[in-house]
């Protein structure tokens, strides 16, 4: 009696386990396959992220940033002294403040303008590809020059030399050297979703074999369970804890993910949030369906248990002879 006392501690004990890793596994499959299908698809996330581009604060703080570097890089007056005539150099002193003024203008405009939405859009799918590469590559150490998405700013001193009306300033925005054309500002860093890349990591590699685990761990649960009904109950117990825990987790981490874009980008804290909830949205649903599921399985579970109550003892079996 005590032997099977003991045996049928342990297996509640192992089933027990057993199901709450199932529950996790189940939890973590969802994870994975949101982050396959929507956080690592291209278009997908471009859609969901696409409106960051236009938000009137993303637009300041770019406008800001291209205007910020392109002015570093355009020292007027050290280039000129290189590059005109020393006839010409006194007229760099009244030309550097305008140019400022001006070269800001016309940033502000080409930043807000429709081609710059296209080029953006752009960039942004090409810096999807290369992050996306940062969490699905095999290797050990990953690459992170997928994690900043930066402007050229090439077009920008193309535009400058287009529209002024200075003879001096087209002479020598058509003649900076190429490091000056070829240099780039980051509007847009992930470097602050770091820490959160080594988990991606692994949930990428687990992913195709987390359905397995979960299924086999649940049925191993009920198959080692000596009370198959109360196992069932304590699966959708399990499934509804594992599923609200992960709301929770994701709610903690889209606020954070908003907060991380809104700093990077500049973005309006609005448009962060929306952005962020737009990609998390299919992730909620589907966890939503595990609650769902998990609480029928309690329901069913409990109903087996009544109906096991209220089905009649049967009696005892005369004696023979």
């Amino acid at each position: 009696m005590a032997q099977r006392t003991a045996l049928t501690g342990t297996r509640t004990l192992v089933s027990t386990i057993l199901i709450l890793v199932g529950a996790v596994a189940v939890s973590a499959s969802v994870t994975a396959h949101w982050m396959g299908t929507v956080l690592l698809d291209n278009d997908t996330f471009v859609a969901a992220t696409s409106p960051l581009l236009v938000d009137n604060a993303t637009l300041q703080v770019t406008s800001d940033r291209v205007s910020d570097a392109l002015l570093k890089q355009l020292d007027l007056k050290a280039l000129t002294e290189a590059n005109v005539p020393d006839s010409l150099r006194s007229l760099v002193g009244g030309l550097a403040a305008d140019f400022e003024q001006f070269a800001r203008d016309q940033v502000s405009a080409a930043v807000h303008s429709a081609g710059f939405a296209t080029l953006a859009t752009s960039r942004l799918r090409a810096w999807h590809l290369a992050f996306a590469r940062t969490i699905t590559t095999r290797s050990a150490s990953a690459p992170t020059e997928g994690t900043a998405l930066r402007v050229t700013l090439g077009p920008y001193i193309d535009l400058l030399a287009q529209k002024t009306d200075q003879p001096l300033v087209r002479y020598v925005l058509e003649r900076l050297p190429d490091g000056v054309r070829d240099a780039q500002v980051a509007v847009l860093d992930a470097q602050p979703f770091a820490d959160r890349l080594p988990a991606l990591r692994a949930l990428s590699r687990a992913r195709p074999c987390l359905p397995w685990a979960a299924a086999l761990a649940l049925a191993l649960g009920l198959f080692v369970a000596p009370r198959k009904r109360l196992a069932m109950v304590g699966s959708g117990v399990a499934l509804v804890a594992s599923a609200i825990a992960l709301k929770a987790l994701v709610a903690s981490e889209a606020g954070r993910a908003a907060r991380l874009v809104s700093g990077s980008m500049g973005a309006s804290p609005a448009a962060s949030t929306q952005a962020i909830d737009s990609l998390t949205a299919p992730l909620l649903a589907w966890n939503q369906w595990v609650i769902g599921a998990g609480a029928a399985l309690v329901a069913l579970g409990v109903i087996l248990l009544l109906l096991q109550r209220r089905k009649p003892a049967q009696p005892d079996l005369p004696d023979e002879g």
